[in-house]
């Protein structure tokens, strides 16, 4: 029963994060959307963060763990409510003549027949893409080799983002007889500031650093864009990403005072924020007719790495030491860039000889 709903809520829980890059592109200019993706993934990448952080807050003065549930109850309840406030229709098919456009409406109602999908459905034959078209678009996206690359690296990244949640979660919380730290509720929650202060931190430096890169790019070619120049973030995101899980790792491995993981998990999720605005900004700058395809593909991998790492991330530590498995992970991380300097040499060639999506 409780895995069934698991699944039935993963399925409509991804809905968001599938379709946000689309929202950007709707709404903003070019010049605009790495900073947007930028606070949209400070979003989502300290929402795994927030979760345990506010649930063991909750238990931790409540002893109920019924309670951490309530919490994630009401937490959906007012996104539901700030969508039926706020949110509207952002698609806009331009290959219609205004006279073809179908009418929206104003107020409140017509808005929320847009919301909660009537407006669609009503103008789905004329308006949108069929079933069968949206799926091949995105079967045509991950036969890309551009698209396949980055987000091969991108899951050889992520992973260890949620990995890090759960060893940490069970060592903090052993008993210091057992080879735990013996941290209570209240101190497991407040252990879980430390990568959402990198990941805040990371969206500081990429807010400038990001645009830096791509004025920089067109200042010295003549006033031509590559969406290649994205990727040199991904260079420098790999270094604290690295850092940070030898920290971790020898942390653990040697039971170190509790600052050599606060440090290390703050490095290891600065670099994860940069690398998932480069990763997104960089594909929706390669193939800007697909944005909703590109952001579920990512989500995808994203997904697949994150919640794969739960089967065997502390039984791997446990077995061969939390030194070994967190410096393999940083090796793969390490690998990753790889397959970016490929894209990052080839790319434009690659994206050239397999065309853009239509």
């Amino acid at each position: 029963m409780f895995m069934g709903v698991r699944a039935i809520q993963g399925l409509f829980l991804t809905s968001g994060q599938t379709i946000a890059i689309a929202f950007i592109k709707d709404i903003f200019f070019f010049h605009e959307r790495a900073r947007k993706i930028g606070l949209w993934a400070l979003m989502y990448i300290t929402s795994p963060y927030w979760g345990p952080l506010l649930a063991n807050f909750v238990i931790g003065q409540t002893h109920q763990w019924q309670d951490a549930f309530w919490l994630g109850v009401g937490v959906n309840g007012i996104s539901l409510l700030l969508i039926l406030a706020f949110l509207d229709e952002t698609w806009y098919n331009r290959e219609l003549p205004d006279s073809e456009q179908p009418p929206r409406g104003q107020g409140f109602f017509h808005r929320l027949l847009r919301v909660t999908g009537v407006w669609q459905i009503m103008h789905h034959s004329t308006y949108f893409e069929s079933f069968y078209d949206a799926f091949k678009r995105v079967l045509l996206i991950l036969a890309k080799p551009v698209i396949l690359l980055i987000l091969l690296a991108y899951f050889m990244c992520f992973a260890w983002a949620i990995g890090v949640n759960i060893s940490t979660a069970i060592l903090f919380g052993l008993p210091r007889e057992l080879g735990g730290y013996g941290y209570n509720f209240t101190q497991l929650g407040c252990l879980h500031f430390a990568p959402i202060v990198g990941v805040f931190l990371g969206e500081i430096f990429g807010h400038f650093f990001n645009d830096h890169l791509a004025r920089r790019y067109v200042r010295k070619h003549n006033g031509v864009f590559e969406p290649e120049a994205r990727l040199i973030t991904i260079y420098i995101s790999a270094v604290p990403m690295i850092a940070g899980l030898v920290l971790m790792g020898q942390g653990l491995h040697k039971h170190l005072s509790v600052a050599a993981i606060v440090v290390g998990w703050g490095m290891h999720a600065f670099g994860i924020m940069l690398t998932s605005v480069a990763v997104a900004s960089y594909l929706l700058d390669a193939y800007p007719s697909a944005p909703a395809e590109v952001c579920g593909l990512t989500n995808v991998f994203r997904a697949l790495s994150g919640f794969s790492v739960g089967y065997y991330q502390q039984p791997w530590g446990a077995k061969v030491g939390y030194d070994v498995s967190f410096g393999t992970q940083a090796a793969i991380v390490a690998a990753s860039m790889i397959l970016i300097a490929i894209v990052h040499r080839f790319g434009h060639g690659l994206r050239l000889k397999f065309g853009q999506i239509r």
